[in-house]
């Protein structure tokens, strides 16, 4: 009996032991970050100035990446650096929530252990209107993001960061042209002089990739010409589909042509 006794208790002294050790590691996960820093008076508050409706100029930098800058012109986001083009609008939505997200935690940057948070070297960082906001980790519990602004780390539920890290072809649209724009002219090579301007105007893309696909001879450019503005293209191929490249975006476009 005494045996058993002593067994058990050794048992529960160790299992005693290592929940203390589960509490210890779960209070450095949650609070080693946040440098347990007292939250502001900004909890509740959203990140900008402006509300998203008032946004006119995005700049998205992303490590590795070419810089993005999306401006509204004619009340029309378009892509304008590294070149113009027709974007998805509702990729731009999903970026401008950012805007309305509330803040859930505010901290002083002074003192802050920046590196902990994934802030000493942000790798994405998304500008609207002038206003710089840096993107570091997600806590591995609550889940919710470092940000850098103004002088103040915040933590968030955001959904955007995706977006910013995501690849070029994600934020085209597959429409060829703006959807404001109204084409009055094509150049083609021969190959393709049979098409409609109505049909190019109407042309969809099917695949939106990264890169010249495609080592054979360019066959020909292709430009698309609206009253505002031109798209010029060179075709890759035409054959079973139409293979499109964007040198200045590097950007390739596949598209199935109306028979």
């Amino acid at each position: 009996m005494t045996t058993v006794s002593k067994g058990l208790s050794k048992r529960t002294i160790v299992n005693i032991l290592l929940f203390i050790a589960l509490l210890v590691l779960v209070y450095f996960i949650i609070y080693k970050p946040q440098q347990i820093f007292k939250p502001s008076s900004a909890m509740g508050a959203s990140l900008f100035s402006m509300a998203a409706y008032e946004a006119e100029d995005i700049l998205i930098e992303y490590q590795g990446k070419p810089d993005l800058r999306v401006q509204k012109i004619n009340n029309q986001w378009q892509l304008t650096q590294p070149a113009k083009a027709n974007i998805e609008h509702k990729r731009i939505k999903l970026l401008l929530t950012i805007m309305q997200e509330p803040i859930v935690a505010s901290y002083p940057k002074k003192g802050a252990d920046l590196a902990s948070f994934g802030l000493d070297k942000p790798k994405g960082r998304l500008t609207i209107n002038g206003e710089l906001l840096e993107f570091g980790k997600t806590n591995p519990i609550s889940l919710n993001r470092y940000l850098l602004k103004d002088g103040q780390v915040h933590t968030m539920n955001e959904i955007v960061y995706g977006v910013i890290g995501s690849a070029l072809p994600q934020l085209l649209a597959h429409r060829l042209i703006a959807d404001n724009h109204s084409l009055t002219e094509v150049k083609a090579p021969t190959q393709l002089e049979h098409i409609s301007l109505a049909t190019w105007q109407s042309l969809v893309a099917n695949h939106i990739t990264e890169g010249r696909q495609s080592k054979e001879a360019s066959l020909g450019d292709l430009t698309l010409i609206a009253e505002t503005a031109r798209y010029h293209y060179e075709v890759l191929s035409v054959e079973p589909t139409l293979l499109l490249y964007r040198k200045d975006l590097d950007i390739s476009y596949r598209l199935s042509l109306p028979k």
